[in-house]
């Protein structure tokens, strides 16, 4: 079953020929956990096989079933972007193979190869879609998030700067990834509004 997502397949072979050299190989049985709410691991997995549900935890301490991944799907990348805690557990519905590849080396990657940011940021917008949120929502300014951390998209303290400067173009930063936090940036990547990706 090909997942909704569909991050593998959104790739070229140079990206998913990285990504293979670059992760390991790592199997779950059913009920085993991926990761859990709150942990502060920051490893990507790219699922090649099997199902994994999405579980996040209420105010009143129950788990709810927010989403299910599948084949091809990619899971665990928001830690890896903005360097946050587990907000979702994952937890294996049936046997699971998963590419584990380093949360740093994930997001470098995706400053310099546009086609492995780009595929990821057609499955935030399918995130976004499938939560059903508007463009004012929480969930849609958190997408800004992501495009400042994986494409290094100048914030907005940098565009003023530039407007007062009467520069033409903002300067990039080279640094392999953005600040923590931009204070004037409603859109930081460190907003607590998360999507659905673990």
């Amino acid at each position: 079953m090909r997942g909704v997502d569909g991050f593998w397949f959104r790739l070229g072979p140079a990206e998913r020929a990285m990504i293979e050299r670059n992760a390991a190989r790592r199997g779950y049985r059913p009920g085993e956990f991926l990761c859990r709410q709150g942990d502060t691991s920051r490893h990507v997995l790219v699922m090649r096989s099997g199902n994994v549900r999405v579980l996040a935890a209420t105010p009143d301490g129950r788990e709810v079933v927010i989403a299910v991944r599948t084949t091809g799907d990619i899971v665990g990348e928001l830690a890896a972007l903005d360097r946050g805690p587990r907000w979702a557990t994952l937890q294996a519905l049936d046997e699971v193979e998963v590419l584990s590849l380093s949360g740093a080396r994930f997001a470098t990657r995706c400053q310099t190869q546009p086609r492995l940011a780009w595929a990821l940021l057609g499955v935030v917008a399918g995130r976004v879609r499938e939560t059903g949120c508007g463009p004012s929502s929480a969930a849609a300014r958190r997408c800004g998030g992501w495009l400042h951390c994986c494409c290094n998209w100048p914030c907005c303290t940098e565009r003023r700067r530039v407007r007062e400067s009467g520069s033409s173009r903002p300067r990039r930063s080279r640094n392999s990834l953005p600040p923590r936090r931009c204070r004037g940036n409603p859109m930081s990547a460190r907003c607590g509004n998360r999507g659905n990706g673990a």
